[in-house]
Protein backbone atom coordinates (compact mmCIF):
# COMPACT_ATOMS: atom_id res chain seq x y z
CA UNK A 1 0.00 0.00 0.00
CA UNK A 2 2.78 2.44 0.89
CA UNK A 3 4.39 2.05 -2.52
CA UNK A 4 1.08 2.59 -4.32
CA UNK A 5 0.25 5.71 -2.29
CA UNK A 6 3.73 7.18 -2.78
CA UNK A 7 3.66 6.47 -6.51
CA UNK A 8 0.23 8.06 -6.92
CA UNK A 9 1.06 11.14 -4.85
CA UNK A 10 4.44 11.73 -6.50
CA UNK A 11 2.77 11.58 -9.89
CA UNK A 12 0.06 14.05 -8.79
CA UNK A 13 0.63 17.57 -10.04
CA UNK A 14 -1.78 19.55 -7.85
CA UNK A 15 -3.88 19.37 -4.65
CA UNK A 16 -6.93 18.26 -6.63
CA UNK A 17 -5.11 15.23 -8.02
CA UNK A 18 -3.66 14.30 -4.63
CA UNK A 19 -7.17 14.52 -3.17
CA UNK A 20 -8.42 12.16 -5.85
CA UNK A 21 -5.66 9.66 -5.01
CA UNK A 22 -6.68 9.75 -1.33
CA UNK A 23 -10.36 9.31 -2.16
CA UNK A 24 -9.68 6.38 -4.49
CA UNK A 25 -7.55 4.68 -1.83
CA UNK A 26 -10.22 4.98 0.89
CA UNK A 27 -13.03 4.02 -1.48
CA UNK A 28 -11.15 0.80 -2.17
CA UNK A 29 -11.46 0.11 1.58
CA UNK A 30 -15.22 0.69 1.63
CA UNK A 31 -15.68 4.46 1.93
CA UNK A 32 -18.83 5.87 0.38
CA UNK A 33 -17.70 9.39 1.35
CA UNK A 34 -14.37 10.96 2.33
CA UNK A 35 -13.81 14.21 4.22
CA UNK A 36 -10.58 16.16 4.46
CA UNK A 37 -10.23 19.06 6.88
CA UNK A 38 -7.76 21.49 8.38
CA UNK A 39 -8.99 22.11 11.90
CA UNK A 40 -8.42 25.17 14.07
CA UNK A 41 -7.39 23.67 17.41
CA UNK A 42 -8.35 26.78 19.38
CA UNK A 43 -11.74 27.56 17.85
CA UNK A 44 -12.52 23.87 17.12
CA UNK A 45 -13.89 24.55 13.67
CA UNK A 46 -12.75 23.50 10.20
CA UNK A 47 -10.67 26.13 8.38
CA UNK A 48 -10.62 24.05 5.21
CA UNK A 49 -13.21 21.41 4.45
CA UNK A 50 -13.50 19.18 1.39
CA UNK A 51 -15.83 16.22 1.07
CA UNK A 52 -17.30 13.73 -1.36
CA UNK A 53 -20.55 13.72 0.64
CA UNK A 54 -23.76 13.89 -1.33
CA UNK A 55 -24.39 17.53 -2.35
CA UNK A 56 -27.64 17.64 -0.35
CA UNK A 57 -25.81 16.50 2.82
CA UNK A 58 -22.96 18.96 2.31
CA UNK A 59 -25.36 21.85 1.74
CA UNK A 60 -27.34 20.93 4.86
CA UNK A 61 -24.11 20.76 6.85
CA UNK A 62 -23.30 24.28 5.66
CA UNK A 63 -26.81 25.78 5.84
CA UNK A 64 -27.46 24.47 9.36
CA UNK A 65 -23.89 25.45 10.39
CA UNK A 66 -23.26 21.95 11.68
CA UNK A 67 -19.54 22.67 11.23
CA UNK A 68 -19.80 24.78 14.39
CA UNK A 69 -20.99 21.72 16.37
CA UNK A 70 -19.16 18.92 14.56
CA UNK A 71 -18.21 16.34 17.19
CA UNK A 72 -15.62 14.81 14.87
CA UNK A 73 -13.93 18.19 14.32
CA UNK A 74 -13.89 18.79 18.07
CA UNK A 75 -12.27 15.40 18.59
CA UNK A 76 -9.56 16.26 16.05
CA UNK A 77 -8.98 19.65 17.73
CA UNK A 78 -8.50 18.17 21.19
CA UNK A 79 -7.22 14.63 20.76
CA UNK A 80 -4.61 12.89 18.63
CA UNK A 81 -6.14 9.40 18.67
CA UNK A 82 -8.46 8.10 15.97
CA UNK A 83 -12.21 8.42 16.37
CA UNK A 84 -14.11 5.26 15.42
CA UNK A 85 -17.92 5.31 15.34
CA UNK A 86 -20.59 2.89 14.25
CA UNK A 87 -24.36 3.18 14.37
CA UNK A 88 -25.60 2.22 17.82
CA UNK A 89 -28.87 0.34 18.14
CA UNK A 90 -30.53 0.76 20.54
CA UNK A 91 -29.53 4.36 21.25
CA UNK A 92 -26.46 4.57 23.48
CA UNK A 93 -26.22 7.73 25.66
CA UNK A 94 -22.43 7.28 25.79
CA UNK A 95 -22.22 7.39 22.01
CA UNK A 96 -19.64 10.08 21.04
CA UNK A 97 -22.07 11.23 18.36
CA UNK A 98 -25.07 11.51 20.66
CA UNK A 99 -27.05 14.73 20.30
CA UNK A 100 -28.02 16.96 17.35
CA UNK A 101 -24.86 16.31 15.34
CA UNK A 102 -25.28 12.57 15.80
CA UNK A 103 -28.84 12.82 14.56
CA UNK A 104 -27.59 14.70 11.52
CA UNK A 105 -25.03 11.95 10.82
CA UNK A 106 -27.63 9.20 11.15
CA UNK A 107 -30.09 11.07 8.93
CA UNK A 108 -27.41 11.36 6.27
CA UNK A 109 -27.24 7.56 6.17
CA UNK A 110 -23.75 7.00 7.60
CA UNK A 111 -23.30 3.72 9.46
CA UNK A 112 -19.55 3.75 10.08
CA UNK A 113 -17.01 6.54 10.55
CA UNK A 114 -13.25 6.43 11.14
CA UNK A 115 -11.36 9.70 11.51
CA UNK A 116 -7.57 10.02 11.63
CA UNK A 117 -5.55 13.20 12.12
CA UNK A 118 -2.02 14.63 12.18
CA UNK A 119 -0.36 17.90 13.22
CA UNK A 120 -0.48 20.76 10.71
CA UNK A 121 1.53 23.61 12.19
CA UNK A 122 -0.61 25.20 14.90
CA UNK A 123 -3.63 23.31 13.59
CA UNK A 124 -4.44 19.69 12.70
CA UNK A 125 -5.38 18.03 9.44
CA UNK A 126 -7.75 15.10 9.26
CA UNK A 127 -9.12 12.45 6.93
CA UNK A 128 -12.51 10.96 7.73
CA UNK A 129 -13.72 7.70 6.24
CA UNK A 130 -17.54 7.48 6.05
CA UNK A 131 -19.54 4.51 4.89
CA UNK A 132 -23.18 3.61 4.45
CA UNK A 133 -22.14 -0.05 4.26
CA UNK A 134 -22.63 -2.32 7.31
CA UNK A 135 -20.24 -1.26 10.06
CA UNK A 136 -19.34 -4.85 10.92
CA UNK A 137 -17.80 -5.17 7.46
CA UNK A 138 -15.92 -1.89 6.97
CA UNK A 139 -14.83 -1.60 10.63
CA UNK A 140 -13.78 -5.23 11.02
CA UNK A 141 -10.37 -5.41 12.76
CA UNK A 142 -8.42 -6.24 9.61
CA UNK A 143 -10.01 -3.52 7.50
CA UNK A 144 -9.77 -0.99 10.34
CA UNK A 145 -6.05 -1.68 10.59
CA UNK A 146 -5.69 -1.09 6.84
CA UNK A 147 -7.71 2.13 7.19
CA UNK A 148 -5.34 3.43 9.84
CA UNK A 149 -2.29 2.63 7.74
CA UNK A 150 -3.81 4.24 4.64
CA UNK A 151 -4.86 7.40 6.48
CA UNK A 152 -1.44 7.92 8.03
CA UNK A 153 0.20 7.46 4.63
CA UNK A 154 -2.21 9.89 2.97
CA UNK A 155 -2.44 12.65 5.58
CA UNK A 156 0.96 14.27 4.86
CA UNK A 157 -0.04 14.69 1.22
CA UNK A 158 -3.40 16.35 1.78
CA UNK A 159 -3.44 20.07 1.04
CA UNK A 160 -5.81 22.57 -0.52
CA UNK A 161 -5.73 24.86 -3.54
CA UNK A 162 -5.12 28.53 -2.78
CA UNK A 163 -8.65 29.27 -3.96
CA UNK A 164 -11.17 26.59 -2.98
CA UNK A 165 -14.15 26.48 -5.31
CA UNK A 166 -16.37 23.69 -6.54
CA UNK A 167 -19.17 21.46 -5.28
CA UNK A 168 -16.95 19.44 -2.92
CA UNK A 169 -15.62 22.43 -0.96
CA UNK A 170 -17.44 23.97 1.96
CA UNK A 171 -17.34 27.66 2.86
CA UNK A 172 -17.02 27.76 6.64
CA UNK A 173 -16.40 31.47 6.69
CA UNK A 174 -12.68 31.38 6.00
CA UNK A 175 -12.61 33.57 2.95
CA UNK A 176 -9.15 34.57 1.77
CA UNK A 177 -8.01 38.06 2.74
CA UNK A 178 -6.44 40.12 -0.02
CA UNK A 179 -2.85 41.27 0.46
CA UNK A 180 -4.08 44.82 1.17
CA UNK A 181 -6.69 43.65 3.68
CA UNK A 182 -4.09 41.60 5.52
CA UNK A 183 -1.62 44.50 5.58
CA UNK A 184 -4.30 46.86 6.88
CA UNK A 185 -5.07 44.45 9.72
CA UNK A 186 -1.36 44.01 10.48
CA UNK A 187 -0.89 47.76 10.83
CA UNK A 188 -4.04 48.03 12.91
CA UNK A 189 -2.66 45.31 15.21
CA UNK A 190 0.53 47.37 15.62
CA UNK A 191 -1.51 50.18 17.15
CA UNK A 192 -1.89 52.53 14.18
CA UNK A 193 -5.12 54.40 13.57
CA UNK A 194 -6.73 54.80 10.15
CA UNK A 195 -4.90 58.03 9.27
CA UNK A 196 -1.45 56.56 9.99
CA UNK A 197 -2.37 53.32 8.20
CA UNK A 198 -3.38 55.38 5.17
CA UNK A 199 -0.06 57.28 5.20
CA UNK A 200 1.95 54.10 5.63
CA UNK A 201 0.19 52.29 2.78
CA UNK A 202 -0.13 55.34 0.53
CA UNK A 203 -3.91 55.09 0.26
CA UNK A 204 -6.88 57.15 1.46
CA UNK A 205 -8.56 56.74 4.80
CA UNK A 206 -11.73 55.75 2.96
CA UNK A 207 -9.84 52.88 1.33
CA UNK A 208 -8.43 51.82 4.71
CA UNK A 209 -11.97 51.76 6.11
CA UNK A 210 -13.11 49.66 3.13
CA UNK A 211 -10.29 47.13 3.62
CA UNK A 212 -11.10 46.83 7.33
CA UNK A 213 -14.81 46.46 6.59
CA UNK A 214 -14.10 43.65 4.11
CA UNK A 215 -11.76 41.94 6.57
CA UNK A 216 -14.39 42.13 9.34
CA UNK A 217 -16.93 40.49 7.04
CA UNK A 218 -14.57 37.69 5.95
CA UNK A 219 -13.49 36.98 9.52
CA UNK A 220 -17.06 37.27 10.82
CA UNK A 221 -15.77 39.64 13.50
CA UNK A 222 -17.89 42.19 15.35
CA UNK A 223 -15.09 44.54 16.45
CA UNK A 224 -11.62 45.60 15.33
CA UNK A 225 -10.08 43.77 18.25
CA UNK A 226 -11.90 40.56 17.37
CA UNK A 227 -10.84 40.85 13.71
CA UNK A 228 -7.18 41.24 14.70
CA UNK A 229 -7.37 38.36 17.19
CA UNK A 230 -8.94 36.01 14.66
CA UNK A 231 -6.45 36.98 11.95
CA UNK A 232 -3.55 36.18 14.29
CA UNK A 233 -5.12 32.91 15.50
CA UNK A 234 -5.69 31.76 11.92
CA UNK A 235 -2.15 32.69 10.88
CA UNK A 236 -3.37 35.35 8.43
CA UNK A 237 -1.14 38.04 9.89
CA UNK A 238 2.19 37.61 11.63
CA UNK A 239 2.08 38.81 15.26
CA UNK A 240 5.89 39.16 15.20
CA UNK A 241 5.62 41.87 12.56
CA UNK A 242 3.11 44.11 14.35
CA UNK A 243 5.61 46.70 15.67
CA UNK A 244 5.11 50.06 13.89
CA UNK A 245 8.12 51.50 12.09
Amino acid sequence: MAVEVARGMLAAECPDTRWRVAVDCLEDLGATAVIGARVDRHRRIPLRFRATLRPSVLRSYEREEMWRHDTIVRHVATRADAMIWRTARPFDPDDPLAGPFGAFVRDSGERAIACFSAPDGRHRRSLTFCSTLPAREVLAPGNLRRLGIAARLLLPWIDWPEVCTGPDFLDTGRETLTRREGETLRLLASGLQNARIADTMGISEATVAKHLRNAHHKLRARTREEAVARAIEDGRIDPDRTTPE
